[in-house]
């Protein structure tokens, strides 16, 4: 619980985690002060803060992985609350980094797809960085989400093997974003749907049609006019739903 951190620790270190929503998770833990994740369900990076020592002079205990940026171990240190504000800033700089440059592990097209995609839907909100979606949201975007998954899945039948498997990582994002809709914050929506749109785009223009029409039909009537005879008139209808 929160009050088992100083208040001046939360002071400081509050808001940098809650404007690197996009870069990584906060985990609620009884172990640590603070602990977080990278957002990428594929990396192991993390930064944990343990609860103060009695003696104030001990500092925080912070371990994290990577330690720096010329090594991805994994280490720890002992810290002044300033050296701790510090090296997360400098651990969340080495996050940022990862997510700009492209190598050869990274897609460039999906990467390409994604950027393009969040352009549209990110949200330009005080809250969004901190605030979920409001619940007549979460429930469209669930019956969307459902609906989707079921239509890639019979698709996938029909399509080459390596077509499949691209709609078969598309549904697993798509599930994963269901899953784990009621704890996102709005832009963390916007960063996994634009994940999925993507690796859906990919896997043919036919499915992304599909897709977004779908989306449509499911909330963008609630607050938008847009058509699906021109995609920019779709893209935003999408944006208004989701802001």
């Amino acid at each position: 619980m929160k009050k088992l951190t100083p208040i001046t620790v939360l002071e400081k270190i509050q808001p940098l985690i809650d404007n690197a929503t996009q870069l990584a998770k906060q985990v609620k833990t009884d172990k640590y002060a603070f602990r977080l994740e990278d957002i990428d369900p594929e990396s192991d990076f993390y930064f944990a803060c343990n609860f103060p020592e009695k003696d104030p002079q001990a500092g925080f205990l912070v371990n994290r992985k990577p330690f720096a940026r010329n090594t991805v171990r994994e280490a720890g240190e002992r810290l002044s609350l300033e050296g701790v504000t510090e090296v997360l800033k400098q651990w969340l700089d080495i996050l940022e980094s990862y997510n700009k440059i492209v190598t050869i592990y990274d897609d460039p097209i999906l990467k390409s797809y994604e950027k393009e995609f969040i352009g549209f839907i990110a949200i330009d909100e005080d809250d969004a960085d901190t605030a979920p979606l409001d619940l007549e949201k979460q429930f469209y975007l669930d019956d969307y989400l459902t609906t989707v998954a079921g239509l890639l899945e019979e698709k996938k039948s029909t399509v080459s093997e390596e077509k499949a498997k691209l709609l078969t990582e598309a549904i697993k994002e798509c599930e994963e974003l269901q899953e784990q809709l009621p704890e996102l914050t709005k832009n963390q929506v916007a960063v996994k749907l634009a994940r999925f749109w993507a690796k859906t785009r990919k896997a043919g223009i036919g499915f992304i049609k599909d897709v977004l029409t779908e989306f449509k039909k499911k909330g963008i009537e609630a607050v938008a006019k847009a058509t699906v005879e021109h995609l920019p008139n779709l893209i935003e209808g999408i944006s208004g739903f989701l802001g």
